[in-house]
């Protein structure tokens, strides 16, 4: 089994790169939606989270959106909600991987990879990028924010050429979809190559 890391940055691109490998029938962790499902009422995040940030929706839901303009603004608040929450994601994360022990290759879906040090869960890292041109408009549209913010969301971020740094293999999201998945494929070719050779 070949545990392979995914990441990159914000609006890169890697949402497309994972619902492909889905289509092929691979098996993701996304590692977003864990959270998610780990923020609800009576989970470990949950219970992590209420002593810290009492930030309350009327359903009892913890509010994020509040919680997130408070830290987005206060790197000591978001180092205390990092240090918080990512070694929840991380058990549970090393959990799903060896309840998928009969897989040849699981990708990791992870945006905060190395923030996180899931790359210790990992035999391979893909970073997906894109160029910082792309990256600014992809998220501007996506979220609708102006270019100040977008530029503001991307540099509060582990910068992309870190994460290349990094990462053992590259790959490309182009704006043409065919070309992307032309990548994703020669991508795959070398994972399985790591995989005979190990």
């Amino acid at each position: 089994m070949i545990v392979v890391g995914l990441t990159g940055g914000i609006a890169s691109g890697k949402s497309y790169v994972t619902n492909y490998l889905r289509k092929l029938n691979y098996c993701v962790i996304d590692t977003d939606a864990l959270y998610k499902e780990l923020i609800a009422p009576g989970q470990d995040c949950y219970n992590a989270l209420i002593k810290e940030f009492h930030y309350l929706n009327s359903d009892n839901t913890l509010d994020m959106k509040k919680i997130g303009e408070l830290v987005f603004n206060n790197s000591s608040l978001l180092s205390k909600l990092n240090s918080i929450v990512h070694p929840i994601i991380y058990k549970h994360t090393e959990s799903l991987i060896n309840s998928h022990k009969d897989e040849d290759i699981i990708f990791i879906d992870a945006p905060v990879l190395f923030e996180a040090h899931f790359e210790t869960l990992c035999n391979l890292i893909v970073c997906v990028w894109v160029s910082r041109p792309t990256q600014i408009k992809r998220l501007m549209m996506r979220n609708k924010m102006d270019k100040e913010d977008a530029i503001k969301r991307i540099d509060s971020q582990m910068s992309v050429k870190e994460k290349k740094d990094k990462s053992d293999i590259l790959l490309k999201s182009c704006l043409d979809f065919n070309k992307t998945e032309e990548n994703i494929n020669k991508v795959l070719e070398r994972i399985k190559e790591y995989g005979k050779i190990n």
